[in-house]
């Protein structure tokens, strides 16, 4: 938990309890309602034609949509979480709990987690990370960086 905010630091024994009580980890596409599943598939197939990319938006907007209860179709690539979705200063901290259990990422870092303003920067940092199991040589570098 080394770098972690207060915040953090206090939610961190539940996302603990809650990983153990829930057994084996299930994606959020696994699990999704399958109107809500495709209405994330569709979105995410009009903002990011990269198929790489496609497959980390689609279980982010699930994540964003479950944590927030705005419609996915609100949605843009250039969302911002706090100005634009209304989210109140704990949500954003969680948002990156289920990022990092989505995505099986041990950490993301708290100066990381500040510059995650947008959907967009949320979907191009977690491709860009290694070990969440999604960097691919199908992400061109050209599509990595911001739009």
């Amino acid at each position: 938990m080394s770098g972690m905010g207060i915040i953090g630091k206090l939610f961190a024994p539940l996302a603990w309890l809650l990983k153990r009580l829930r057994g084996p980890y299930r994606s959020v596409l696994d699990t999704a309602k399958p109107k809500l599943k495709a209405e994330a598939l569709a979105w995410v197939a009009t903002h990011y034609p990269n198929e790489g990319l496609q497959k980390i938006a689609a279980r982010f907007v699930l994540i964003l949509e479950g944590v927030n209860c705005v419609p996915i179709k609100q949605f843009t690539p250039r969302t911002r979480f706090l100005e634009d979705l209304g989210m109140d200063e704990l949500e954003p901290v969680e948002v990156i709990m289920w990022v990092e259990q989505e995505f099986q990422i041990p950490e993301i870092p708290e100066d990381d987690a500040v510059k995650l303003r947008t959907i967009d920067d949320t979907i191009r940092y977690l491709a860009a990370r290694e070990d969440c199991g999604l960097k691919s040589s199908k992400i061109p570098p050209s599509e990595m960086q911001s739009a």
